[in-house]
């Protein structure tokens, strides 16, 4: 799913990923929010984030954001929110493929 995860084949969410055998778990903190490809606000400013120059961005600790409802961009081509799905629909026969071929010879 590497080339289908937001921000490329050298984002954080690519560079922390725990394979399990019935999933895959990508251990960002934005992973989620990420995947969901909704904008999640601050509840009583309903900002996605503040800024600060000296600090950059952040979020106020403890409030959990809730859903804006509103669509994230995505900048990295290829790439965006469900990226499993997006995988599927555009690798699902080679991977079937190469799954059939591990089978065949004999898992190994």
């Amino acid at each position: 799913m590497t080339p289908f995860v937001p921000g490329g084949t050298s984002s954080h969410l690519n560079q922390n990923v725990d394979l399990q055998v019935d999933k895959i778990i990508y251990q960002g903190p934005d992973a989620h929010y990420l995947y969901t490809g909704k904008k999640y606000i601050d509840p009583k400013y309903k900002k996605g984030a503040f800024y600060s120059p000296d600090f950059g961005y952040w979020s106020r600790p403890g409030i959990t954001k809730i859903n804006s409802g509103e669509d994230l961009v995505y900048h990295t081509p290829g790439t965006g929110s469900q990226w499993d799905k997006r995988m599927w629909t555009s690798k699902g026969d080679d991977v079937s493929e190469e799954v059939q071929n591990y089978v065949n010879r004999g898992c190994k």
